[in-house]
């Protein structure tokens, strides 16, 4: 909706079909409302990736949507109880996990 005429995010090892549809509604169909909306749907995870990591987020959606990655490499540590239970909602939210 910025003019931009690609997306290049780590999310989409997570929720591909987000975010390729988000790319369609705002590049694409010009369905900046829509896009909006799908966007803001998104953003909860998007800020989850960003404060915990990229790596460390994205092997613990891996693992919580049964297609294990490895625990990160050092330094970086695993996602903590806490944390996976935050994303496995954020998933659920975004109808990944049933």
């Amino acid at each position: 909706m910025s003019g931009a005429v690609g997306w290049t995010t780590g999310l989409a090892n997570t929720i591909p079909r987000h975010c390729v549809k988000l790319l369609e509604l705002a590049v694409l169909e010009k369905r900046y409302d829509e896009a909006r909306e799908l966007f803001m749907k998104i953003l909860p995870l998007c800020n989850f990736y960003a404060a915990k990591s990229l790596t460390r987020a994205a092997k613990a959606a891996a693992e919580l949507l049964h297609r294990p990655l490895g625990p990160p490499r050092p330094p970086l540590l695993p996602l903590c109880e806490k944390d996976k239970e935050t994303l496995q909602a954020l998933l659920s939210s975004l109808d990944q996990i049933k």
